[in-house]
């Protein structure tokens, strides 16, 4: 008899209402007496499927991350698991003790302390008082609070309440470990030392469920990826590859290539049938095929694809690399070199292709590409964040780059 799974969705579907509806409550009773009062025209209520016949199982002890784009079900799937919503149809359960971080300061009493709401919160989650008090000192220390524990939170910035909230949690010792994208709402030190710590719960067996648009973390912590679009479930397996999916999907809904992102100054700005060439598509390929998912050391070409309208002498081609954390990690400009490109003449559709072979880390990256003038140094045309991809690196190394970093011994 295999083991019960930490968490098992059957047929799970949510809806919810949108519009105006009549509340049970005073304020709501009050709020629809006001406006018929006042006449106001209201919208008619309609139903939102936010999930639909969503069905999945997470072991115990693996590491589950959910992505996709906003509004795809994500949350809704972590506030079903933590049993702050129910579902509208199918089951949902849940085994062992639960630790939810999905919105900053849940639990939180506004008027009350720092300490005061470390004792509320943690009683909350399920936590004795005694509990609390033996973890105190490690959820402060963890928070970087400091002196500021026994003023009322509602005097501490969005990075504070994320801190204490995520400190709390943490130290919950959970069977299961529930989070949402609270994490960037703190500063990138303390977002290392959540990763960390969730890398060390993951280590002892904790079930952990992170939904986050930060692919490099999600990346790291999962062992396993779901993909979900608009309710539904469209890959579920290995998180490269609903890392790349997912960037297939973005990529597929972006509307056009837009010209934004750089100073005014340095594009020239033209209507697009007066431009010189305008620039119709950017492709990552590998291996002779489109792709979203590149290894260190595997060749990979850029090919842009540049309509041409007036004649252009020697334009510089340029691609430009951007880490999650908006660091530039490659910058080229081949019109710095003055390399000869030749002349291209009004009418003539060309393929740029641009030959790179990555060393970089295991991470997301966006790449935005452009034509340059040599003789103003401005760009001809320009596309922002033209694609995405996603860098399956197995190496243990962190950073911009993969610099290799094998060790020997040699005794003496």
């Amino acid at each position: 008899m295999s083991p019960r799974p930490a968490i098992r969705f059957e047929r799970v579907s949510k809806s919810y209402l949108l519009g105006f509806h009549a509340y049970r409550s005073l304020r709501g009773q009050v709020s629809s007496a006001v406006s018929r009062l006042l006449r106001r025209k209201r919208e008619p209520v309609r139903p939102y499927l936010a999930l639909d016949g969503v069905s999945f199982e997470v072991g115990k002890g693996e590491s589950l991350g959910i992505i996709g784009p906003n509004g795809a079900g994500k949350s809704t799937c972590l506030k079903l698991a933590a049993r702050i919503t129910w579902p509208s149809e199918g089951i949902v359960e849940v085994e062992g003790r639960v630790a939810s971080l999905i919105e900053v300061g849940t639990g939180f009493h506004l008027e009350l302390t720092g300490r005061q709401n470390v004792y509320l919160n943690g009683s909350i989650l399920g936590m004795s008082r005694r509990e609390v008090a033996k973890k105190f000192d490690r959820i402060l220390e963890f928070s970087g609070i400091g002196e500021f524990i026994d003023t009322p939170v509602k005097k501490y910035s969005s990075g504070m309440y994320a801190r204490l909230g995520f400190s709390v949690a943490a130290h919950l010792e959970p069977d299961v470990f529930l989070v949402d994208e609270v994490l960037s709402v703190g500063d990138f030190g303390f977002q290392q030392k959540c990763i960390r710590h969730m890398e060390e719960l993951r280590r002892r067996g904790t079930t952990i469920v992170f939904v986050s648009h930060n692919l490099q973390s999600v990346a790291s912590l999962c062992d396993r990826g779901i993909l979900i679009d608009r309710g539904k479930i469209v890959y579920d397996g290995d998180v490269g590859e609903a890392i790349s999916r997912f960037n297939a999907l973005l990529t597929s809904r972006r509307p056009k290539l837009t010209r934004k992102g750089l100073p005014s100054r340095e594009v020239q700005e033209e209507e697009e049938g007066e431009r010189a060439c305008t620039i119709e598509e950017v492709v990552l390929v590998s291996g002779g095929r489109p792709t979203f998912t590149i290894r260190p050391g595997e060749e990979t070409e850029v090919r842009m694809t540049v309509l041409f309208r007036r004649e252009v002498r020697d334009p510089g081609v340029a691609l430009h690399v951007h880490n999650p954390i908006g660091v530039k990690t490659f910058d080229l400009n081949t019109a710095r070199g003055r390399s000869a490109l030749g002349t291209f003449r009004p009418g003539e559709r060309v393929v740029f292709r641009i030959r790179l072979r990555p060393v970089l880390v295991r991470a997301q990256y966006r790449a935005s590409v452009g034509l340059v003038d040599p003789e103003k140094s401005t760009y001809l045309d320009w596309r922002q964040d033209a694609f995405g991809f996603f860098v399956e690196n197995p190496s243990p190394c962190r950073g911009i780059a993969d610099l290799g970093g094998e060790v020997e011994v040699e005794r003496t």
